[in-house]
């Protein structure tokens, strides 16, 4: 393999590593906020007014990532022919 294939692989692998961490940010975001909710409204505290807008955009965050991981793998899984039985159209 030359070293302009093994270049193009690395990048590949640092944009999916890059999808990986936007979701995985994501999901703690939007979980932090739940628990932050829970406890103020545990507590008899009035919740912060932002812990919507963090729940949102950390689920916008984890859809994106894990959306992007999702997308990538059926493009090549579509490329390679790869798709199981069940999901082909019969013939005709």
């Amino acid at each position: 393999m030359n070293l302009k294939a093994k270049t193009a692989r690395l990048a590949a692998v640092l944009v999916l590593v890059a999808a990986g961490w936007l979701a995985t940010y994501g999901f703690l975001l939007a979980k932090n906020a739940v628990f932050d909710w829970i406890a103020s409204v545990g507590s008899g505290e009035r919740p912060d007014p932002l812990l919507c807008v963090r729940f949102v955009g950390g689920l916008a965050l984890f859809g994106l990532g894990v959306g992007f991981i999702a997308g990538w793998v059926a493009y090549r899984d579509r490329k390679r022919r790869y798709r199981p039985t069940s999901f082909r159209h019969p013939p005709e």
